[in-house]
Formats: structure tokens, sequence, C-alpha cells
């Protein structure tokens, strides 16, 4: 008896693990709901929409970082999918920002990784005479040209 538990749990994990890497889609659909600093304040705001497809449920990624009025650079910040991050990048004034994310899998013989980024213009981002930063550029875009790295488990 007791052998048939720990068997159990071995079979039901190695079962939810896929045998072969996923399929990565060739594009996916991004929605910006929130890129701006508070005005009068010190907090800034971060709201993806990230969709495989568009109609699909949206992954939400969503993140606030101290700044005392421009939005700044945000690594590595989990989403609601424990397997995806993203980053928002900045270049400095008056140069592009970008957003990245990572989907990451676990597959039989090792870990998938899909990512993909998308970079914003300086024009994107307005600041008012208060020193308070938004973004106002395209409220949806397409990440096209994903990449995918496998790595291996010897």
């Amino acid at each position: 008896m007791k052998f048939v538990a720990p068997a159990t749990l071995l079979l039901s994990t190695a079962a939810a693990m896929a045998i072969e890497p996923r399929q990565a889609p060739d594009n996916v659909f991004v929605t910006v709901t929130n890129l701006q600093c508070q005005p009068h304040g010190t907090t800034c705001f971060y709201t993806f929409e990230v969709r495989s497809s568009p109609g699909s449920a949206p992954l939400v990624c969503s993140a606030r970082a101290q700044a005392a009025g421009t939005i700044p650079s945000l690594p590595n910040e989990p989403c609601a999918d424990p397997n995806a991050v993203f980053s928002f990048e900045r270049q400095g004034a008056g140069k592009p920002a970008s957003f990245d994310i990572t989907w990451t899998s676990d597959w039989a013989r090792g870990v998938q990784k899909v990512h993909g980024s998308h970079v914003f213009s300086s024009a994107d981002f307005k600041t008012d005479n208060l020193g308070t930063q938004s973004y106002v550029g395209a409220k949806e875009f397409t990440i096209s040209g994903l990449t995918t790295t496998l790595v291996i488990r010897d």
C-alpha cells in the first residue's frame, strides 16, 4: 500500500507534462489597459492584456512601481499565469521603450520558452505640465515573430 500512493502521484505529474513542445502562436495580441504614473503621486501602473487570438481570454500582466512622474523600467514581473513574466524597459528621455513577454512551459525532455517584444516610439508617451508621464499610443498592437527556445534536459 505504501508504494501505491507515490506511484499514483508520479504518474499524475508525468501525465500533466507535455510529451512534445507545444506549437507557439505566430502572433499575440496585446491591449494596453493602463500605462501611466499617478498625477500628483509616486506610483506608476502597468496593465497589459495578452491574447493568443483576438477572441481568446486574456492573460493579464499588471504591476505597480514607485516613481516620481516618469514611467520606470520594470524587469521580469509575474503575470496572472505564473508561467509568464513581462518586462517594460525605458531607454531614457526621448528614446523608445519596449514591452517583453515570456512564457515558460515544461515538456518531457526540458523547458520551452516563448518570447515576444514590442518597441514603443518615444511619441507614444506624453508628459503633462506637472511632469507626470502617461502612455498615449495605440491601445492595441500585435507582436509578430515570436521566438521559441527549447532547453533540453540531460
